[in-house]
């Protein structure tokens, strides 16, 4: 099985330290998490999910970040990772 990243970036180094940065993006309020290898982006007002996921600009989730709605696939389903 190919992933589309590197997922070795787990627990490789301890060397990089966690940031936790509050924002907004698109009128939301979101909270950035970076370890200088890997981020990822919430928001509550997107039910509470994770809605970037990525080594660079390149988001590895399938979400409809801000507008909630739902997928083909799943009625309940906005995207992301719950």
């Amino acid at each position: 099985m190919q992933l589309p990243m590197d997922f070795g970036f787990i627990s490789e180094s301890n060397e990089s330290t966690v940031k936790i940065e509050p924002g907004t993006e698109m009128n939301t309020t979101i909270f950035e998490v970076s370890n200088d290898r890997i981020r990822f982006k919430t928001s509550a007002e997107f039910a509470g999910c994770l809605y970037f996921l990525g080594e660079d600009d390149a988001n590895q989730l399938a979400t409809s970040f801000p507008r909630i709605g739902t997928k083909v696939f799943l009625e309940n389903y906005c995207g992301g990772i719950r």
